[in-house]
């Protein structure tokens, strides 16, 4: 039992406070889910339980109306006449039956949904279909029923003992004078009704036809055999109207209205016809049928009497009156007169002017003269037309005629060949064929390289010639032909053409250059070309001329034509020369800038700080004294060296070792000599004979070991060491000597 309305608050209240876990969602889901499956196979259920309903009562009503049919026919209706349309059904064969009976619930309304055929268990069945298995003695309706399939039967209350069965056919005469009802195929011996039913406006006649047929409208006929029974009709008599009464509205402009009243035809349709005719021009509309009681013309040509005349008729689907008597109506078009004129164009002749009835038709005419064409009228409303035509004079009018050339086809595109004699080419071409006419032509004459063209010439000539001496160029012409006569001329015909290169001879150029400067190289160029040659000095230079073949001599850059082999060299004088001063350690120098070729400019070097001049290096003039002259015959760059000032090297330390014949001696410095500095050496040996210092050599470049044979005086000795350092440009002979290191042996 459901819990009481606080308590669920209660639990709500508190879900929404606490809120709800994972598994209760999921629960609560699962439940609205399997709630939900049920409602919907629920009420699907009752859909197809109401739906097997309509089925079963559908198909109940069909039964009812097939045995009111048997009532009254003795039989049931056949296939064909249960499975045509529903229209014919419902009105004819089960007259009064509501069309909803005949379709299923799921068919489209105004529809039938029983098979075509009417076999035992028909192929075709479902839910969607009815079946109408049998037909004539007895009948079984079927259907299927939704949801289980079961095929649903209801058969005929009677069944019709066979037998001899006879068939009787209807017919109306005219077809649309009315409908039969009974035909069909019925037992031997069975009374049938038939019924004629006159349409509207008809009358029912007789039946005529086999035994048994006439008699009244409807009536009962006896099967005893095969019998064929037709119903004539015949259509009501309509009354003729009256002759109507036309009226003429007179015009203002160039249309006439003819009017009529209604005719009288009480409970049918009125209809005219009318007769249009022109007098005395002769036309005549003939009968025309009109449903109106109006017409209008235009009666616009003067002395023409216009005369309308009507007849009106009254009208059903199945007879007429006939037509009544005519009534009419005319309008005669007073006579007036219009000037034509007419021009003709260059070219041809036109017929003469002239002033005419307005209304009437003139013939004009244009005629073109030899070599023309008769073109185009042009002028006022009905000039245009052909050469020859007729113009209506509804006013003054003025034509004019225009003609064109005869035209002319246009020759065949000239075939031309270039023959080439020396420096001259010459091109020719066949005359074109101009059939009547004359021929004559336009060329254009190019080249290239070189870009030129001559543009389109006239010439009546079948050939050209031109000069074609530049090797390496393309000569073209290109040539045209037409046709032409006194009066036009042809279109140009296509164009032919020919060419001819003249062929290439190379020379060659040699550059050279004299002292002083470049030139652009030489090379291998086409007879006639123009190439450039050009002359570079080189710094403190200046170009003076070009010297050698033909076409050489010129500025610094230009061209020589290459008519022969060429050798061209560039000469150049000098300008001046710059002297440029350097120097190294602490001084300066002076004498350095630009100076005239062959000039001796002085450059001077000055140490500073205690440093001391050592020498120059550089370009040729460079080396010298402090301060010297140069000679300036080309650019030079000379760098003078400033040395610290020397300072005195220490007592040599003498060692030696004795192998027993020789006693080699070696010394060292301390302070060494300067880096800028060679260390120099002098030594010398004490002679106890006498009793002095003897010095074996001079100051030399080197250094120890020194080699002495133990022998002779030599045998005991003191070895003496002068050192003295001298800087490496030695011709200044910047030196410091050292004190006497010496050391006794043995």
């Amino acid at each position: 039992m459901p819990k009481p309305t606080s308590l669920i608050n209660h639990k709500v209240t508190t879900k929404i406070t606490n809120g709800f876990t994972l598994i209760e969602l999921l629960v609560v889901v699962a439940i609205i889910g399997i709630l939900a499956a049920i409602g919907i196979i629920s009420y699907s259920g009752s859909q197809i339980d109401s739906r097997n309903s309509q089925r079963s009562s559908k198909i109940t009503v069909v039964s009812e109306a097939l045995e009111k049919y048997y009532d009254e026919n003795g039989e049931y209706p056949s296939c064909a006449a249960l499975t045509t349309d529903v229209s014919t059904i419902t009105t004819k064969t089960l007259n009064g039956l509501d069309p909803e009976a005949l379709t299923t619930p799921s068919g489209t309304k105004g529809t039938s949904s029983f098979l075509s055929s009417c076999n035992v268990n028909p192929s075709g069945l479902s839910t969607d279909t009815f079946a109408y298995v049998g037909g004539t003695t007895q009948y079984t309706l079927q259907y299927k029923k939704e949801g289980t399939g079961e095929t649903i039967s209801l058969k005929s209350r009677r069944e019709v003992a066979t037998g001899t069965t006879y068939a009787l056919t209807l017919a109306a005469s005219p077809v649309a004078g009315g409908t039969t009802t009974g035909a069909g195929t019925h037992n031997s011996g069975s009374t049938q009704t038939i019924t004629a039913n006159a349409n509207a406006n008809y009358s029912f006649v007789s039946w005529v036809g086999e035994t048994g047929c006439s008699g009244a409208a409807s009536h009962t006929i006896v099967m005893d055999t095969a019998k064929t029974c037709t119903a004539y009709f015949t259509p009501t008599t309509i009354a003729i109207p009256a002759t109507p009464t036309v009226t003429v509205t007179q015009p203002t402009g160039l249309t006439t209205a003819y009017t009529w009243g209604a005719a009288s035809c009480p409970g049918n349709t009125a209809r005219y016809q009318y007769r249009y005719t022109i007098s005395p021009a002769g036309s005549d509309s003939f009968i025309v049928s009109t449903d109106s009681t109006s017409v209008t013309f235009t009666t616009s040509v003067e002395g023409q009497t216009y005369t309308v005349a009507v007849q009106a008729e009254c009208y059903n689907a199945a007879a007429a009156s006939g037509m009544s008597a005519a009534g009419s109506g005319s309008y005669l078009r007073p006579i007036t007169y219009k000037t034509l004129t007419t021009v003709a164009g260059t070219g041809g002749t036109v017929s003469a002017s002239g002033s005419f009835v307005t209304g009437s038709t003139q013939t004009i005419t244009a005629t073109a003269n030899s070599g023309y064409l008769f073109n185009t009228w042009t002028g006022d409303t009905g000039c245009s037309g052909a050469a020859s035509h007729t113009i209506t004079m509804d006013a003054n009018k003025s034509c004019t005629a225009n003609f064109t050339a005869t035209p002319i086809s246009a020759p065949s595109a000239p075939t031309v060949s270039a023959n080439t004699v020396g420096a001259t080419t010459t091109w020719s071409w066949g005359a074109a064929s101009c059939p009547g006419n004359t021929a004559r032509y336009q060329y254009k004459f190019t080249y290239n390289p070189g870009g030129y063209d001559s543009g389109w010439l006239a010439t009546a000539s079948t050939s050209v010639g031109f000069t074609t001496s530049t090797e390496g160029v393309t000569y073209t012409v290109t040539v045209q032909a037409q046709c032409y006569n006194a009066v036009t001329t042809s279109a140009w015909s296509g164009s032919g053409s020919a060419n001819y290169t003249r062929p290439i001879t190379y020379y060659t150029l040699t550059t050279a250059a004299g002292a002083g400067g470049t030139v652009s190289a030489g090379g291998s160029y086409a007879s006639g070309s123009t190439p450039t040659i050009t002359a570079t000095p080189n710094a403190n230079y200046n170009f003076n001329s070009w010297t050698g073949s033909t076409g050489c001599s010129g500025v610094a850059s230009h061209t020589i034509t290459m008519d022969a082999n060429k050798s061209c060299t560039a000469n150049f004088t000098a300008s001046g020369y710059t002297l440029t001063l350097n120097y190294s350690g602490s001084g300066s120098v002076s004498g350095g800038g630009t100076y005239a070729s062959g000039s001796t400019p002085t450059m001077t070097s000055s140490p500073s700080g205690g440093y001391l001049f050592s020498y120059w290096s550089g370009s040729t003039g460079c080396s010298g004294v402090a301060s010297h002259t140069i000679t300036m015959n080309a650019n030079k760059s000379c760098t003078a060296y400033f040395i610290p000032p020397f300072t005195k090297p220490g007592t040599p330390v003498i060692t030696y070792t004795n192998d027993g014949s020789y006693t080699r001696w070696s010394w060292t410095i301390n302070p060494a000599c300067p880096s800028y500095s060679t260390m120099y050496s002098r030594f010398g040996q004490y002679i106890a004979s006498g009793g002095s210092v003897y010095w074996v050599n001079n100051y030399t470049n080197g250094a120890p070991p020194l080699n002495l044979t133990n022998t002779g005086s030599l045998a005991t000795m003191t070895l003496y060491v002068l050192v003295k350092c001298i800087d490496n440009n030695n011709s200044l002979n910047y030196s410091v000597d050292s004190d006497t290191g010496s050391k006794n042996w043995p």
